[in-house]
C-alpha cells in the first residue's frame, strides 16, 4: 500500500485543531471566571444595599451613610467594568470557537482525502488479488484440459451411467 502523501499535512492540521480546542477551553474557563466575579460583585452590592436600607432609619450617621453609598457606587462601577470584561471574553470565545471550526473543517478536508486514498488503495489491492485468483483458475483449468482430465471425467460418467 502506498503511503498517503498528505499525512504530514493532516498531522499538522490535527495539531492546529488540538491547539485551537485548547485555546477555546481556556477562553471558556476565563469567561466563567469573569462571570463569577460579576455575580460576586453583584451579590456584594446587593448585600450593601440591603444593609443600607436596614440601617436607614437613623441608625447610621451622615458620614457612615455617605461612605456606604460611595462603596455601593464603587461596586457598581466595578460591576460595569467587569461586565465589559465579560463581553470581551465572550467575543474572545466566539473568535476561538470560529478558529476551532475553521481548523476542524481544514482537518476534515484532508481526512476525507486520506479516506479516499485508502479506499482507492483497497480497491487496487482487491483488483490485484482478483487478477491473481483468476490467473490461478485459468492455469488450473488449462492444466486439467491439457492433461485430458475432462475426457477421463466424461468417460467415467458414461461408464457409471450405463
Amino acid at each position: 500500500m502506498r503511503r498517503f502523501r498528505l499525512q504530514k499535512v493532516l498531522d499538522a492540521r490535527q495539531i492546529v485543531a488540538d491547539r485551537r480546542q485548547q485555546e477555546l477551553a481556556t477562553a471558556l474557563r476565563t469567561l466563567a471566571r469573569e462571570q463569577r466575579v460579576v455575580e460576586e460583585l453583584s451579590a456584594e452590592r446587593e448585600a450593601c444595599r440591603r444593609q443600607a436600607l436596614a440601617l436607614r432609619p437613623g441608625r447610621l450617621d451622615w458620614q457612615g451613610e455617605q461612605g456606604l453609598r460611595a462603596w455601593i457606587d464603587r461596586l457598581t462601577h466595578r460591576i460595569t467594568r467587569q461586565r465589559q470584561a465579560v463581553e470581551h471574553c465572550e467575543q474572545r470565545v466566539a473568535e476561538r470557537r470560529a478558529a476551532l471550526v475553521h481548523a476542524m473543517v481544514e482537518r476534515k478536508a484532508i481526512g476525507n482525502l486520506r479516506e479516499r486514498h485508502r479506499e482507492r488503495e483497497r480497491r487496487t489491492q482487491e483488483a490485484v488479488e482478483q487478477r491473481a485468483t483468476d490467473e490461478v483458475a485459468r492455469t488450473t483449468h488449462a492444466r486439467h484440459t491439457a492433461s485430458g482430465w475432462r475426457a477421463r471425467s466424461e468417460t467415467r460418467q458414461r461408464e457409471s451411467g450405463t
